[in-house]
């Protein structure tokens, strides 16, 4: 459906507090934010699939539906390897047709936030680094995600 006619998805368990209207006159086929996960190599090497904007018919989208049909046998049962990691590879090869807004979604697991160097799994100075520049509370946090 969102190929077919663009706009925004977002799981269930997304609180948004701050409207989505500036994003959606961003000239992207594609705006996400990425995600920490052990699926995709180092962080940030996924996009985080909870919550995106589409434009209608976007070859971006219609290229990442195809990875399903092509390569979910190669992981089987693991819909986040195909979900996460190989839009981000797309976005690789074709960086202009993407718009990464890592303020799109605050990410909660078990109460601590996600990107904040408290989450120990993941690699310190990265998670630092990036979470230095976002000020996730007080500039443009448009949606916490609360997945458990």
């Amino acid at each position: 459906m969102l190929y077919e006619e663009g706009g925004i998805y977002s799981d269930f368990d997304i609180l948004w507090v701050k409207k989505l209207d500036n994003l959606r006159e961003i000239d992207a086929e594609l705006i996400a934010s990425n995600d920490i996960t052990s699926y995709c190599d180092d962080f940030p090497n996924s996009i985080q699939i909870g919550a995106f904007l589409a434009r209608p018919k976007s070859p971006f989208v219609k290229q990442w539906l195809d990875g399903y049909k092509k390569k979910y046998h190669l992981y089987p049962g693991d819909y986040a390897a195909v979900s996460m990691c190989e839009p981000y590879k797309i976005y690789e090869k074709y960086p202009r047709k993407v718009f990464i807004e890592n303020r799109l979604q605050m990410i909660y697991f078990n109460g601590w936030s996600a990107f904040i160097p408290r989450y120990l799994e993941y690699a310190h100075e990265k998670l630092s680094e990036f979470n230095e520049k976002l000020d996730w509370l007080n500039n443009g946090t448009y949606g916490y995600h609360l997945p458990r």
